[in-house]
């Protein structure tokens, strides 16, 4: 009976192996990213560059800039297709690292990465990111470089220096300069690599055609820091935590974003790999080798130079984003940069779009309904329409993942295709017009395209729609919401301190913009928690896209107070479902001209209420008395269908626990919050209202 069990288990081992063995000739066949496309109801690939070139010659160098500090770059040039010595290229300029090292992968996460991305590692570079691979694949040099104090690059880092601007023309510069460029140069990325290109762009390389922004601020302060003036403290502490592992190239694969050693640029020991010139992590903190003391290497090899623990070594003098936030509050502090000082108000994309404009630079906006950064997305594109050649395409995304839709999205919005290549096709179709001047229509359709929530994709013509109606829903009584003035009275709401806007497993909100959740945004419960006014049943549908905007009278017991205001979607069942969101500290009430918020360097568009945030303009003690303020702020844009038999919910906090920090008016920080009742003001000349704007049928 042994014999049997045993000769039947040589065989189930002898059938793996088999199996094994040929799972890996097939992925080893699989040598690249899948290249297709799927198509969708106007993002069809027609008409796009095709995917000629099987291959790519890839190289890595230090260029150095003109104050001596070694920036590393990759880049990589098509090959395998039609003859063909220049092309146009794409740039990529990040603080995230260039490339990744992963080490001790298992054999199932070698399998799955050889699936994914065509290597079973431990090295990952751009050419094993889908987009990038896309692009080179379409007759695109793609070019990616670690910014000045960040991955394999010497110096340090300091967010949003004037000095990473002027860094980045630099590699344009030389870009273009290369024999395989043929003179045209493309910007990609979301996020700090969207701030990059709006940055380069104002240093108005020659050979910069065209950039591709996606999720980014237009200014700094409230866009980042202070949204309405109040520090968003869980956001930056994340933030700054992840920017400063990545920079100090530490190893922590099991973080939501994982945090990975960027990969060096020079094989100094000679031997064919560059994994091996990250120095072991084996000292109090075995995430890193920055607190080792003298670099140790795993093949025992001393190197001459220890050229990437110098450069890392360096990146002990960045400067986190919590600490600016920190030591400079107001949005007119001066800002120390490594060469150049700066602010808030010169460092923002929307102060660089003077030089932009002028520079009549082509600029496609990519936004998400749901991202943190979206207002910024939205006012970009506002402001330069009609000057330069500008698109806008906003779909409902979070800031993370890249490339999908949350399913529980997917399906609540009955969305059909992939983002992932209904982004890369918009965007290819981009390129391919100013870069390689291919006649694809693009400069003969409309240039907005928005997927409105329950109706789908949407062609528009400029930003906000100039056919939206501004509906004044008013506060009444009982909770109601409604466009028909009532008559004076107010509401008290006593402020319940538990109230977080956390949803799902894992925990998502707008502003935790790196872990996705895998389920919607619902309100319910949280509604619980806040002041709720509320329309009548709807009749027929209504559709509000654009810039709401909350105009609230407010009284308090307790001299200053936040106020969070959020619009949902409540159902038949009662069922209510985030849609947008906004909030403002009350002590800055008072309002001043948008231009301010770039130093007057352009005319802001559209109009929304603007609240000054410089040092000598914030109000101490705004409703000290009683006294009743008008606070008025914007909301994040929407596009939104509200279906017959729904109704329009706006709900009123006082604080988003652990997202915000808590108004100091509220008690001392740690301590107990004391009790605090904000009032709604309504009706007469005080009427207290929310402004729609409704997109007539």
């Amino acid at each position: 009976m042994k014999s049997k069990i045993v000769t039947a288990g040589k065989f189930i081992l002898l059938g793996l192996s088999v199996i094994i063995c040929l799972g890996a000739v097939l992925l080893c066949l699989r040598d690249a990213p899948d290249l297709k496309l799927s198509s969708s109801p106007g993002f069809e690939p027609e008409g796009i560059s095709p995917a000629d070139y099987k291959g790519y010659r890839k190289e890595s160098r230090y260029l150095t800039m003109p104050d001596g500090v070694k920036l590393a770059v990759d880049f990589f040039i098509p090959s395998e297709g039609p003859e063909k010595k220049r092309f146009p290229a794409i740039f990529e300029y990040s603080p995230y690292n260039r490339a990744s090292v992963y080490f001790n992968l298992s054999l199932k996460m070698k399998v799955l990465s050889k699936w994914y991305t065509g290597t079973w590692g431990p090295i990952f570079d751009a050419s094993k990111k889908r987009i990038s691979r896309q692009l080179i694949a379409r007759g695109y040099a793609y070019v990616i470089a670690d910014m000045r104090g960040t991955g394999a690059s010497f110096g340090a880092h300091i967010p949003l220096d004037p000095q990473l601007a002027k860094d980045g023309k630099v590699i344009v510069d030389w870009i273009a300069a290369q024999e395989w460029c043929d003179g045209n140069v493309g910007m990609i990325g979301q996020s700090y690599h969207a701030w990059s290109q709006w940055a380069v762009a104002a240093e108005m390389p020659k050979a910069l055609k065209c950039i591709a922004p996606a999720l980014i601020m237009a200014e700094t302060y409230t866009g980042a820091n202070r949204p309405g003036g109040i520090t968003a403290v869980s956001w930056l502490k994340y933030y700054s935590d992840y920017l400063q592992d990545v920079n100090h190239n530490a190893f922590e694969p099991t973080r939501s974003i994982p945090v990975l050693p960027c990969v060096p640029v020079v094989d100094e020991d000679g031997d064919g790999k560059l994994e091996d010139e990250i120095p072991l992590m084996s000292g109090n903190d075995e995430r890193r080798f920055t607190d080792d003391g003298e670099p140790r290497y795993a093949d025992g090899v001393a190197r001459k130079e220890n050229i990437y623990y110098r450069a890392t070594m360096q990146h002990l003098e960045n400067v986190r984003p919590d600490t600016i936030a920190e030591k400079y509050p107001y949005i007119n502090d001066s800002i120390p940069g490594s060469r150049v000082t700066g602010s808030y108000l010169d460092t923002s994309p929307g102060y660089f779009l003077r030089k932009i404009r002028k520079s009549g630079i082509a600029v496609l906006n990519i936004g998400g309904w749901f991202d943190g950064f979206l207002k910024g997305t939205a006012t970009l594109h506002g402001t330069i329409q009609g000057a330069n050649p500008a698109y806008l395409l906003i779909g409902p995304r979070f800031h993370q993942p890249v490339a999908k839709i949350l399913n529980p999205y997917k399906e609540y919005l009955d969305y059909e295709g992939e983002w992932g290549d209904q982004q890369f096709i918009n965007t290819l179709k981009f390129f391919d017009y100013y870069l390689k001047g291919m006649k694809n229509g693009l400069d003969r359709g409309k240039p907005v395209t928005i997927h409105v929530a329950h109706e789908g994709w949407r062609k528009e013509g400029e930003w906000p729609l100039a056919r939206q109606r501004t509906a004044m829903y008013y506060f009444g009584p009982a909770k109601s919401l409604g466009e028909k003035l009532p008559s004076e009275g107010k509401d008290a709401y006593q402020v319940d301190f538990t109230h977080a806007s956390d949803y799902g497993e894992p925990q998502l909100n707008r502003w935790v913009m790196t872990k996705p959740s895998r389920e919607l945004m619902r309100r319910t419960a949280h509604d619980g928690k806040c002041f709720v006014y509320e329309t009548d049943i709807l009749t027929d549908d209504v559709e509000v896209t654009g810039h709401p905007i909350v105009n609230l009278y407010l009284s308090s017991d307790q001299p200053d107070a936040d106020v969070f205001a959020y619009i949902c979607d409540v159902d038949e069942r009662g069922e209510s479902v985030y849609v947008t969101e906004g909030q403002m500290r009350a002590g800055w009430h008072p309002l001043y001209p948008d231009d301010q918020q770039v130093n007057r360097a352009v005319d802001i568009k559209p109009d929304l209420p603007w609240h000054g945030y410089e040092r000598n303009r914030y109000v101490k003690n705004p409703l000290e008395g009683g006294r009743v303020i008008e606070l008025r702020f914007d909301l994040f844009p929407m596009a939104w269908v509200f279906k017959k038999g729904h109704k329009i919910r706006l709900a009123l906090a006082g604080v988003d626990a652990g997202n915000f920090e808590p108004n100091p008016a509220y008690g001392s920080a740690g301590g107990e919050p004391k009790p605090t009742t904000l009032f709604f003001h309504r009706g007469g000349k005080i009427a207290s209202r929310i402004e729609l704007p409704v997109i007539p049928k």
